[in-house]
């Protein structure tokens, strides 16, 4: 779950992360969701790797 919300504050129309760092560093937002895209794949393999093996995100119990 934690992971699908941080995908969520990375991605638009949402976008807050990518809105908070232009603000921080002056930088465009496109220029910062460019890299973004890479973390964005990287979150949505690991929130589909956990919906097709639940035991992964319950093996600390």
């Amino acid at each position: 779950m934690i992971t699908s919300l941080g995908i969520g504050f990375i991605t638009p129309p949402l976008g807050l992360n990518l809105f908070v760092v232009s603000g921080v560093t002056g930088t465009p937002v496109l220029s910062i969701s460019r890299f973004a895209v890479y973390f964005v794949f990287s979150m949505l393999a690991i929130v589909i790797l956990l919906m097709l093996v639940p035991a992964l995100s319950l093996w600390l119990l």
